[in-house]
């Protein structure tokens, strides 16, 4: 079966070539892309703070980087690289994803970047509430409640262990897989647009500003609240507040105050 999309030459290998199979001038130039499209974000999520005249007080002061966290930064933003790689590939070898503007449909664009975002982070939901539970959080989670009062932006969002920031990227892919057997098709501007604002609102969860998109919908203080809490946990849901509602484990957003363990 023919693929649904043709890339210019200068970006074919990203259609043709599995990721460890590139060149090195394919695999600098992809990563400098990369790393230069997470900075723009830490730009644009500080130009939003400056837009939002509520920003949530700070919990504690700002938890020094140390190497630990200096080294799962680098990593999980090194495995982004090969992650957003993997995504071009199945996007453009897959018979589900749609490329043409002529293709649009309420289906495979608006309905399909809700269902994105409901499927994602329905997976999400769950795996942050196992990763409270003893064993996981010690050894897994507890790395990412380090920081009580997270304003970093991506760095304080990609400093978790490798092994949970992974199994958390996967879902993107589960969502795009599960979708074939709802959907007639995606189109990629749903995959790109739900890609673009899953990063947004992901940096803006570590930052202090106090975005709120409705009652049910997405709100920072969740996240903020759930950093707090530490161990205790609740807010597990990482943009739709609906999940902690329905599943009982929603937390009204709470002064600041020393987090417990």
């Amino acid at each position: 079966m023919m693929p649904p999309v043709s890339f210019p030459p200068p970006l074919t290998f990203l259609q043709t070539t599995p990721f460890f199979a590139w060149s090195y001038a394919q695999l600098l130039t992809f990563t400098i892309s990369t790393l230069c499209f997470l900075k723009l974000l830490d730009i644009f999520a500080a130009l939003l703070s400056h837009a939002f005249p509520r920003n949530l007080p700070p919990r504690a002061a700002l938890r020094p980087l140390e190497l630990l966290d200096r080294f799962y930064i680098a990593f999980n933003k090194l495995f982004t690289v090969y992650f957003n790689s993997l995504l071009i590939y199945t996007a453009s070898n897959s018979s589900h994803v749609v490329w043409s503007l002529t293709k649009i449909t309420l289906s495979n664009l608006p309905l399909a970047f809700i269902l994105l975002f409901l499927v994602d982070d329905s997976c999400y939901y769950v795996y942050h509430r196992l990763l409270h539970w003893g064993p996981l959080y010690q050894h897994v989670h507890k790395h990412h409640h380090r920081e009580v009062s997270p304003s970093r932006f991506t760095d304080d969002a990609y400093n978790a262990h490798p092994i949970e920031f992974t199994v958390t990227a996967s879902f993107f892919l589960v969502s795009m897989r599960l979708l074939q057997h709802v959907l007639p098709s995606l189109h990629v501007l749903s995959v790109l647009l739900f890609a673009s604002v899953n990063a947004t609102l992901a940096a803006v969860n570590h930052s202090r500003i106090d975005l709120d998109l409705g009652e049910w919908m997405y709100r920072s203080k969740a996240h903020d609240t759930h950093h707090a809490r530490g161990k205790k946990g609740g807010n597990y849901a990482q943009f739709l507040k609906v999940l902690d509602v329905v599943g009982g484990s929603y937390v009204e957003w709470e002064a600041p105050a020393k987090q417990q363990d």
